[in-house]
């Protein structure tokens, strides 16, 4: 199983490093997590948006999904095997056909005529929901953020990779890291008096997360332009001894390969 980090800033692009979304392959299967501001030119330099196998979406705050109506439009109007084309699954919340709908349609009589359903096969995601694509087995946990929000746990039958979402400290964190090869975890701000720190995490929280789940490696992500990315990172790596790294936009991480490799 491999993992290509596509974007993994927190809150606002960077002109190197799109929002929020991964590209996780197995075999012949292709997967989407996330898709945030600038991923669908990143996406390209790795894959064909044509031989996607399926969409999953942890919350529907734009730094997430808003790259989504452009492979709205790359699914609708692009000629190339379009007569084969089938509506591609989108594992996401309530609401996520209309938030794409919204985006591209921006009144409803416009959507009236072409609403998000003609390309994306919405399936709504629950707490404790399993599912598969191809290889790839997902399992759902709820997540602590500001709107309803899931991460999740994958495996090939070989690995496993875990991808916190966003999230504050909470079960379902713990839950979906455990003994985990690869975890993907956030980690928004240092601890600093009046900063939200319940529904991000900071540096610490990250690195307690990561040990108290005996994660093998873990990779830290979503950190905003404006919050002090070494600072973070010393706050994790002083709670976790294990393999440690800021998630890297373009790179691809092997899930099951040793402590210390990608």
């Amino acid at each position: 199983m491999q993992l290509t980090v596509l974007g993994c800033a927190g809150g606002i692009p960077t002109p190197s490093n799109p929002n929020t979304a991964l590209l996780l392959r197995a075999a012949d299967t292709a997967v989407l997590i996330d898709f945030g501001h600038g991923a669908m030119g990143a996406l390209g330099r790795h894959l064909d948006p044509e031989d996607l196998d399926a969409v999953v979406v942890s919350h529907l705050h734009a730094d997430h999904t808003a790259d989504l109506p452009a492979l709205l439009v790359q699914r609708r109007y692009n000629p190339v095997g379009k007569d084969e084309r089938q509506r591609l699954p989108l594992y996401a919340p309530d609401g996520a056909v209309e938030r794409i709908g919204t985006a591209y349609a921006p009144t409803a009589e416009a959507r009236a005529k072409e609403d998000a359903s003609d390309v994306f096969d919405h399936r709504p995601l629950r707490p404790g929901q399993t599912f598969e694509i191809g290889p790839l087995a997902f399992e759902v946990h709820e997540v602590e953020h500001t709107v309803e929000a899931f991460g999740f746990r994958v495996s090939d039958g070989a690995s496993t990779f875990a991808f916190s979402g966003d999230s504050g400290p909470c079960a379902g964190v713990d839950a979906l890291a455990a003994a985990a090869d690869l975890l993907l975890i956030e980690a928004t701000w240092e601890t600093r008096p009046g900063l939200p720190l319940h529904n991000h995490m900071t540096g610490t929280q990250a690195g307690e997360a990561a040990a108290g789940a005996g994660a093998r490696r873990t990779l830290l992500t979503h950190n905003p332009t404006w919050r002090d990315a070494d600072e973070v990172f010393g706050e994790a790596a002083a709670a976790y001894s294990g393999p440690l790294a800021w998630a890297v936009a373009g790179e691809t991480y092997e899930v099951g390969a040793p402590p210390g490799e990608r």
